[in-house]
């Protein structure tokens, strides 16, 4: 990948973080790259993402959704540990 290639990917990387997925569209995944980013680098961009199951316009990104999984159990799991130390006060 050139320099801004890799700029865009981490620009629709971060934005997919933040909003669950990206739009399919080439056109709209320019716009939200932004800097200039032309319709044909955001259509190269667009071949790292796969598909959404659940809807086939917006795009994820394999990876963040296997580490926004790690996070959600990491997550859970502390919540369970606080809950079971402040349980233990009350006793």
């Amino acid at each position: 990948m050139t320099l801004a290639e890799e700029g865009a990917y981490r620009r629709l990387l971060d934005f997919c973080w933040l909003n669950g997925s990206i739009p399919a569209d080439k056109t709209r995944c320019a716009r939200l790259i932004g800097k200039g980013a032309t319709s044909e680098m955001a259509e190269y961009v667009l071949q790292m993402f796969t598909p959404d199951p659940t809807n086939p316009q917006q795009m994820i990104h394999d990876r963040l959704e296997s580490e926004r999984e790690k996070q959600e159990e990491n997550r859970q799991k502390k919540v369970e540990a606080a809950e079971a130390r402040w349980s233990k006060r009350g006793t």
